[in-house]
């Protein structure tokens, strides 16, 4: 029973405990937060929106994964009412763009089309990539100048918003306003009105209501005179007082009311005056197109309530943060419906039934339910709770009593396990001395088997350890029961008794106080057999190390294969574990050697089970661990067992990883082809530079040295254009291999300027027309008169150009050179030089751009330009190739992206 009891309270324990852990860890985990860099950006375009701001903060801040709950929330206020011109635009998106300019936001939120209007090609310009949620209103926008001469948009001015936005990271949510709805509101809490005051203020969005409020007047309603009251035309005190003079046949629809003459940061307050003016004197109810908030003073409409906006705008900003394009994310439209508050309608008189069964209403009394659901909560958790522990009680009732049934049935059967198991056991009290150590022990009971270990029963009980033991067991069962008694743990240690036999003692607390459980389990046959199987394995183990080998064996009958040591073979397969040892099916082990290898492995162990073979020795390529990739092994086989028709029963083997051996066998034949291959073109490229840098060298040297004897000055003037022309050959030739180490070093500098090309190439028209004029060839720059600036690093425009026109003029003997650049539509400048030379043999297309690469032998230069007019368009991004047919002259021609600048 006392046992049931300690079940029973440990379960229970355990029932608080994980209450607990729910009730105090949970609040930890949900402040592990992981906060992110950016942020979210609000672009107000006029104080108005900051209350629906407000709510689409507090919406993200509740709604972001927890992974986002740090992100930054920043509202902008453009106040766009006081810009009425590009210059103070420009002044307006300067400082928005300038305060976040360290700090570009992950997400944009641009409150209302104007604004998107006004400042998205700026945005696009900085923050080409961020995210934009455009919230509006309309579904149409206008021309800039209507936004800053704050007029409406006339029907045939306006564009649909959908075109605008097509292309850009751009997704919509539209709340649209809702007039002919709202005034068939008014209709029917006010069905005799004859008059429709509308009262907005100068902005453009009032101006644009004023419009689609007069249409859908004349198309929907056209025995309704409509009025309207405009800020600057009209104060407020003017319109409360009209007010206060028109009968109850009168509906007034607010818009907007802001004071533009007054600084943005007093709006807030006006319009609160706003609402308390119309409410306190004015004696019709105030309907409005938009969500107030149940302001005080305005009864309702029909319009999107700021709750639904805010959550429209809260769940595609969470499906943009966790990875969606918003270019991809279908268009939002908020839901509508009928909205009043609820004390407004019944001090102004009207009936609250005559609304729509649908309609949302602000600052309604609640029901008894509503106003006590915490406390009718509250009592019904109490009582589910109270029922479920009842039920638990119940349920542990229930077991205690099963457990009780069942220790009563163990109980039984306890005296015959005690005296029949095979284990020594003794029950001893303990003997503490005046330190609190134990001194001694008596035994006070064992079962059958410590005498048959030990001696005879009666000899044993009531004797003291130190009598009945050896006094190095006494010492080692003190010593032990001393730790259990005090530190309340289990204690298990070797001895060796007198009779010669070896045993694992246990000694174990008691439920009674100061009394010890002994338990000696005889271990002497194990021990020697471990002793022995210890001495095998470090022998075979040590062995193994020292060659490396993994030994197995193939059981042909079960077809697997045990290893053993060793298991840097296995695969990722299941295998059976005995042991040391694990065995492999054939099959799995099949799947792991590399198909090339796969049918040169199996016929040879097929000649070997098939008598063909006294041996195998192959080397293949198989999966090990850790999977990833293929090792070399080195495999042994011979035939173990056979039957008694001498048929192979079992193989006996081992395999051997090579890997790193054929690495190196490899890296050694590499890196002696790649010697070879660098001493021939070593060789090749020093007999062909020798050859090339002698030519002009012994030209420049035999004519210097001619050159005093010359005998008129026509010969003089004559060897010096020789010696300089040689000079201009050797000094490209050098700056040809300089170029070429740099290359090869990686160290090729680009440096990028504005380039205008025109200069560019009227310069190059004058550098090589004497050369071309000594040939008697027309050269000309096909100029197309384009105006063309471009982002490039002019030198090496110039370097190539010069390589091309260079071997245009020497492969030329007769015609004309034509050369130019033009826009291609991909993005690209194309730059050409056309000659009517030899051409380019076919063979020769694909090559000629390859180093030391020459056309005609006889011709100097060491074949280089054209590999380095490649390697340069190259590293400038860009392309290079030639069209020719061979006797009818090239078209060499190369590609630059065009990174266009505006003109200096």
């Amino acid at each position: 029973m006392k046992q049931a009891e300690k079940i029973w309270k440990r379960r229970w324990r355990t029932v608080c405990g994980i209450i607990l852990l729910q009730v105090f860890l949970c609040p930890l985990f949900a402040t592990n937060l992981q906060l992110k860099d950016g942020g979210i950006l609000i672009v107000n375009a006029n104080s108005d929106l900051s209350p629906l701001c407000n709510h689409i903060i507090s919406e993200l801040i509740h709604s972001l994964p927890v992974e986002y709950k740090g992100m930054a929330i920043s509202p902008e206020n453009l106040n766009l009412a006081q810009v009425y011109d590009e210059m103070q635009m420009d002044t307006v998106r300067m400082n928005l763009f300038t305060k976040y300019e360290n700090k570009i936001p992950a997400l944009v939120i641009i409150m209302g089309g104007n604004t998107w209007m006004l400042i998205h090609e700026e945005l696009e310009r900085r923050w080409k990539d961020t995210p934009v949620i455009l919230f509006t209103e309309n579904n149409y926008v206008g021309p800039t100048s209507v936004y800053y001469q704050k007029m409406a948009i006339p029907r045939g001015e306006q564009i649909p918003l959908r075109s605008i936005i097509n292309g850009h990271n751009v997704v919509l949510v539209y709340a649209p306003y809702y007039i002919k709805e709202t005034i068939d509101l008014m209709y029917g809490q006010i069905p005799d009105m004859s008059e429709l005051v509308f009262i907005s203020d100068r902005r453009w969005f009032s101006a644009q209501c004023r419009q689609e409020v007069a249409e859908a007047v004349v198309k929907y309603f056209p025995d309704l005179r409509l009025r309207f009251f405009t800020e600057g035309q009209k104060s407020m005190e003017e319109i409360v007082s009209y007010l206060k003079r028109t009968d109850k046949n009168t509906g007034v629809l607010y818009a907007a009311w802001e004071v533009l003459d007054i600084p943005s940061s007093n709006t807030s307050l006006l319009s609160a005056r706003t609402y308390k003016l119309l409410n306190q004197y004015g004696m019709q109810p105030v309907f409005t197109l938009g969500d107030m908030n149940g302001k005080t003073g305005l009864v309702g409409g029909y319009f999107s309530l700021s709750k639904d906006i805010s959550k429209a705008i809260a769940d595609v900003s969470i499906k943009i943060l966790n990875g969606s394009k918003a270019s991809e994310i279908l268009t939002t439209k908020v839901n509508a419906g009928p909205v009043f508050n609820y004390e407004e309608l019944l001090r102004t008189g009207l009936e609250p039934g005559l609304c729509p069964s649908n309609t949302y209403f602000y600052d309604k009394p609640a029901n008894f339910i509503e106003q006590y659901k915490y406390i009718l909560g509250a009592v019904l958790l109490c009582i589910v709770f109270g029922i479920i522990l009842l039920l638990v009680r119940i349920h542990f009732l229930s077991n205690i009593r099963r457990i009780q049934a069942k220790q009563i049935y163990l109980m039984s059967n306890y005296n015959d396990l005690f005296n029949d198991m095979p284990l020594v056991y003794l029950r001893c009290r303990l003997i503490r001395g005046e330190d609190d150590k134990v001194n001694d022990y008596l035994i006070i009971d064992v079962n059958p088997s410590f005498e048959k270990h030990f001696g005879k029963k009666e000899e044993a009980l009531g004797k003291r350890g130190s009598v009945l033991n050896s006094s190095e067991v006494f010492a080692c069962l003190k010593k032990y029961m001393d730790v259990a008694g005090r530190e309340r743990k289990t204690v298990s240690f070797p001895m060796h008794a007198r009779n010669g036999h070896d045993y694992d003692v246990l000694v174990m607390n008691s439920d009674t106080p100061e009394v010890i459980n002994v338990f000696c389990v005889d271990t002497t046959e194990l021990i020697h057999t471990r002793q022995s199987l210890r001495t095998i394995n470090h022998k075979l183990s040590m062995a193994l190390g020292i060659a490396n080998i993994t030994p197995w064996r193939w059981n042909l009958v079960e077809n697997c294969i045990w290893f053993d040591g060793n298991r840097e073979l296995r695969s990722g397969a299941t295998s059976e574990m005995k042991e040391d040892s694990f065995a492999m099916p054939v099959s799995e082990i099949v799947k792991g050697i590399h198909k090339d290898d796969l049918k040169r492995v199996k016929e040879a162990f097929r000649d070997l089970r098939d008598g063909k073979k006294q041996k195998v020795n192959e080397k293949l390529r198989a999966l090990t661990v850790p999977y990833t990739d293929y090792d070399w092994l080195e495999v042994w086989a011979a035939v173990d067992e056979t039957d008694d028709a001498g048929k192979p029963l079992t193989l006996i083997g081992s395999a051997l990883i090579i890997t790193d051996r054929k690495k190196m066998e490899e890296e050694l034949i590499a890196a002696k082809e790649k010697a070879e291959e660098a001493n021939r073109l070593k060789s090749a490229f020093i007999a062909n530079m020798s050859h090339e840098i002698r030519t002009p060298l012994n030209a420049i040297v035999g004519f210097s040295s001619v050159l005093d004897s010359a005998k008129s000055e026509k010969e003089r003037k004559e060897y010096l254009h020789i010696i300089e022309h040689n000079n201009q050959l050797l000094l490209q030739l050098i700056n040809d291999i300089i170029d070429l180490s740099k290359i090869e070093a990686g160290t090729l500098e680009f440096v990028n300027s504005n380039v205008y090309l025109d200069d560019l190439m009227q310069e190059l028209e004058r550098m090589f027309r004497p050369k071309a004029e000594e040939k008697k060839l027309v050269l000309q720059f096909d100029d197309l008169h384009m105006e063309c600036y471009v982002n490039a690093d002019r030198n090496r425009l110039m370097q190539v150009m010069n390589n091309l026109l260079s071997n245009a003029i020497k492969f030329t003997s007769e015609g004309s050179i034509h050369f130019g650049f033009s826009r291609l539509n991909n993005g690209m400048l194309r730059f050409y030089v056309a000659d009517t030379g030899c051409g380019v043999p076919e063979e020769y297309r694909q090559k000629i751009f390859g180093r030391f690469v020459k056309l005609n032998s006889f011709v100097q230069g060491i074949g280089l330009g054209l590999s380095i007019c490649d390697t340069i368009v190259r590293y400038m991004n860009g392309e290079i190739g030639v069209e020719s047919n061979k006797g009818k002259g090239s078209v060499f021609w190369f590609t630059i992206p065009y990174q266009e600048v505006k003109g200096i």
